[in-house]
């Protein structure tokens, strides 16, 4: 939420409409929990996710940290205060699709070994 208003109020500073402000932050999210949920789908299935999936991760949780960056108080401690809740998701949100996946995996061998 708060790289959102991180994102609408950059857009807007640089002379974009609301509508164009509100949609920027969710067209950012979105590219982010597509990318994921194909890079979890990828996972499951046992392939090895190629560059299109990581491609949208990285730039758009780039694009989160850049907007927190720009609109943040000049300072090194106003900086990192805007950045937190953008590092906090990135950071929390790979461990949490590993836990996804791990568990995907234990169930699949599972239902493999009652299927044998």
């Amino acid at each position: 939420m708060i790289s959102y208003k991180h994102m609408y109020q950059l857009v807007l500073r640089y002379g974009e409409t609301s509508w164009t402000a509100a949609l920027l932050p969710v067209s950012v999210d979105g590219m982010i929990a597509v990318a994921s949920m194909f890079l979890l789908v990828d996972s499951r299935q046992g392939r090895r996710s190629g560059l299109l999936p990581w491609t949208p991760l990285v730039l758009g949780s780039a694009a989160s940290l850049a907007a927190s960056v720009a609109v943040a108080e000049p300072s090194v401690v106003g900086r990192l205060t805007a950045v937190w809740p953008s590092c906090a998701l990135i950071g929390a949100y790979e461990p949490l699709m590993r836990q996804i996946r791990r568990t995907a995996v234990m169930k699949t061998g599972r239902d493999n070994a009652v299927l044998v």
